[in-house]
């Protein structure tokens, strides 16, 4: 009854695990370079243009909800792993 218990809420917990597989991308050094001007100039270029910045604070705030996801999702695994070890522990400690 426990382990099913426990077995329900890690499935809960792993409906909300959310992945992004991405490709690793090899450059050559001159491509990189390239990139990273782009980068640099499009940096600079929102430094001298204060009205760009309501895009930043989305950015920010889209961020933000990220790491609140992703904190209740390690919490909730953490409470997983409490609940199995304690029920370990309880069963190994009985004569």
């Amino acid at each position: 009854m426990e382990q099913s218990r426990n077995t329900l809420l890690f499935a809960s917990c792993a409906k909300e695990v959310v992945t992004n597989a991405q490709v690793n991308v090899v450059m050559s050094d001159k491509a990189l370079v390239k990139q990273l001007q782009r980068e640099l100039a499009r940096l600079e270029s929102e430094l001298r243009c204060p009205a760009s910045y309501s895009g930043l604070e989305t950015l920010v705030k889209e961020k933000d909800n990220q790491i609140r996801k992703v904190t209740a999702t390690s919490d909730c695994f953490f409470r997983f792993y409490s609940f199995q070890y304690f029920f370990v522990h309880e069963v190994t400690q009985k004569p």
